[in-house]
């Protein structure tokens, strides 16, 4: 008896470590963040991933209909901190998770500019030389310019529009502490639904693969329409490649009769990459 209980404890634990589901006003608000707020694409973990942040995130949903005061209804989102909780709660049910920007310093730009250098240096060791002889007078040079402008300036006197251009580049590192905090952190989507689009046109490809299974048990008019059909489209594939060689025959004829004085291209967009009706047109050039 004592074991019975034990290993019915056990399930009990067992069903309460499991993670609870996330509810539909989770997914619908997970799906007007990812439309409505903006993100930013960067790489990490060596993913390239989608994040956002958090202040703007709060600040789109609390202009929503999830925000606004109805009669006789009180709100979902009544304050910012009802949105902190519910983004909280998301943050749980794993649609995001929290980041930790760090600002990419000098050493580690020029460190990823020399592996770059590296990997596309061709073996040829004089084109090496030249090259590094050129990159030492060309960095001499931009740093004895730099050097001039620094000397004209006032010292002491910053100008605004170098700070702004001079941007900090940043990188995502994985936060330790995984809570949604109102300010300026980025959080990563994990949710990726996939589009609508995509289970229809999944759909008629495997509707499309029975269909073609089935052809024998075809009514025998169809079978024979899909024949025609068949029997045109080979007929103009034979065609489209019987005009592209005609096309180069007239073009040769004509070059080698006026001595590479005219040229002569009928259907000039044919193998280009353009649509089908743009492919006939112009007809001669």
């Amino acid at each position: 008896m004592a074991e019975k209980k034990k290993g019915r404890r056990r399930k009990d634990d067992l069903a309460s470590d499991e993670p609870e589901k996330p509810s539909k006003e989770e997914y619908a608000v997970a799906k007007w963040l990812k439309k409505n707020v903006l993100t930013k694409k960067t790489k990490f973990l060596n993913h390239n991933v989608e994040y956002f942040t958090a202040v703007k995130a709060v600040d789109a949903l609390m202009t929503t209909h999830w925000a606004e005061v109805k009669e006789g209804e009180e709100p979902m989102f009544s304050t910012r901190m009802d949105v902190i909780k519910f983004l909280n709660l998301m943050l749980r049910h794993k649609f995001f998770h929290r980041a930790k920007k760090v600002p990419v310093t000098e050493q580690e730009l020029k460190a990823k500019l020399k592996r770059k250098l590296e990997k596309e240096k061709k073996p040829d060791t004089e084109k090496r030389g030249k090259k590094s002889e050129e990159d030492k007078t060309e960095e001499a040079e931009s740093s004895h310019a730099e050097g001039n402008k620094k000397d004209d300036k006032q010292p002491g006197i910053t100008d605004d529009k170098e700070n702004k251009k001079r941007k900090t580049k940043i990188r995502l590192e994985m936060h330790l502490d995984q809570e949604f905090v109102d300010g300026l952190d980025a959080y990563v989507w994990i949710y990726d639904p996939i589009p609508v689009y995509y289970w229809f046109f999944g759909t008629l490809l495997v509707l499309g693969a029975i269909a073609v299974c089935l052809f024998p048990l075809w009514p025998p008019s169809v079978r024979k329409g899909v024949y025609y059909l068949s029997v045109l489209a080979a007929g103009f594939l034979i065609f489209i490649i019987a005009l592209a060689i005609l096309r180069v025959v007239v073009f040769c004829l004509l070059w080698v009769v006026t001595l590479g004085k005219h040229h002569l291209w009928l259907f000039p967009n044919l193998t280009e990459d353009v649509g089908f009706l743009a492919s006939f047109w112009p007809i001669y050039q």
